[in-house]
């Protein structure tokens, strides 16, 4: 895994997230970060990050106000562009942000 860090300059723990769900060969792997979410799909896997999640537990009916949800990720001082947000909001009929 050094040389990999030394290759790609991400965390040790999205490095091993990669490694590790190609050895499985996952379906799907939950990973934010861009640069590590790159790497993960030049490696052939699915990503989806905690947006995706959040608005796939809506449309199920699981997360039943998304809006508020995505707010307390901005207030738990989670960095997420507020486009994406905004995105999913209009998406499932809601107000952006």
């Amino acid at each position: 895994m050094l040389r990999l860090r030394a290759q790609y300059p991400l965390g040790s723990g999205e490095l091993a997230t990669i490694l590790l769900a190609r050895r499985l060969n996952a379906d799907l792997v939950i990973m934010d970060e861009r640069s590590a979410r790159r790497l993960a799909q030049a490696n052939t896997l699915p990503v989806i990050g905690c947006v995706g999640v959040l608005d796939t537990g809506h449309r199920k009916g699981l997360v039943t106000d998304l809006r508020a949800a995505y707010e307390q990720l901005l207030l738990q001082g989670i960095r997420i562009d507020r486009q994406i947000l905004d995105q999913s909001l209009i998406a499932n009929g809601f107000k952006p942000l």
